[in-house]
This record gives C-alpha cells, structure tokens and sequence, in this order.
C-alpha cells in the first residue's frame, strides 16, 4: 500500500497548496494551478489540478505548534461567547478549523515530500516545514481520504480500510 500511495502522490511534488476548505467534516486541500470546470450539476467554479479529500483524523504543524487539525471543527472559534449547547459547529465561521485554516491558506507554500505508510496514512511535506499528516483512525472499511482531479471521474484514487480503489 505504501508505495502504491506514494508513487500516485508523487505528482504533488513542487506544486503549490491552492486552497482549502471543508464541507460538513469532510476537509479537501486543493494543489496546483487554479483551472475553471463546470460540476455535474452545471456550475462553473474554479479548482487546483488536484484535491484531496480527507475523512479521517489529519493536523497540520509547524515544528512543534498544530496550526489546524480535524477536530477543531467541533471547537468554538475565539469570539464564540453564548452556551455550549447553542454551538453549531457546521455554521460557517463558527469554529475554531473555520478561524484557523485562514492562516493556511494565506501560505505561499510548496509540497516537498510525500510519505506514507502502509495504513493508509501519508505525511506531506511543505516548503518553510509545514506539515500535513492524515492518519486513518478506524478498524472499519469506511473511505478515509481520496485524490482526485477535479473534473475527471475516472481519476478518483480511493483509500479506505485496508484497501485502494484506483
């Protein structure tokens, strides 16, 4: 699974981070030069060259500081000031990933290093020592992340459980 992985990825290497993003709990990173397409529904918007769409746990550091990480979508963000129980944590800008990943996406960054593991997890590595890291944290066989490029169906690279779809 390892190689399999890092030899799929290997064509994020040198390409910048385009943006970022969630829906729901699921979190894409977008790479690479920005393209128009139009989505099955007709609706014209822009995207990088390739998406990554992760369902499982992922952070990403700086050296020793987590800047953003999966749970914090079920955090409040810093001016958050009514009850817990009146928290939504899918309100956009509501939370702390909402508030956080800002500062990511303002990098001008570059991916350096792909590594994965035979798990399903993979670490990339950015120019300036960013670092993303997904790490599935199941025993199930529910999808844990996929690599696309946008557009193109066929191009879905699946992992999930202890398998790939390709």
């Amino acid at each position: 699974m390892k190689k399999i992985i890092e030899k799929k990825l290997q064509v994020l290497i040198g390409l910048p981070v385009e943006n970022a993003g969630r829906s729901g709990n699921l979190t894409w990173f977008s790479f690479g030069k920005t393209k128009k397409i139009t989505s099955l529904r007709g609706i014209e918007k822009r995207v990088g060259e390739h998406t990554l769409n992760v369902q499982c746990s992922w952070r990403i550091t700086k050296e020793h500081e987590i800047i953003v990480a999966s749970k914090d979508i079920y955090i409040p963000n810093k001016e958050w000031v009514g009850k817990d129980e009146e928290f939504v944590w899918d309100k956009p800008g509501m939370n702390r990933y909402d508030e956080r990943i800002i500062k990511f996406k303002a990098l001008n960054i570059l991916v350096d290093k792909i590594e994965a593991d035979d798990l399903g997890g993979i670490k990339v590595y950015f120019s300036d020592r960013y670092l993303l890291e997904l790490f599935p944290d199941s025993s199930s066989e529910e999808e844990f992340w996929r690599f696309f490029v946008p557009g193109e169906l066929n191009s879905h690279f699946v992992v999930k459980g202890s398998e790939i779809e390709d």
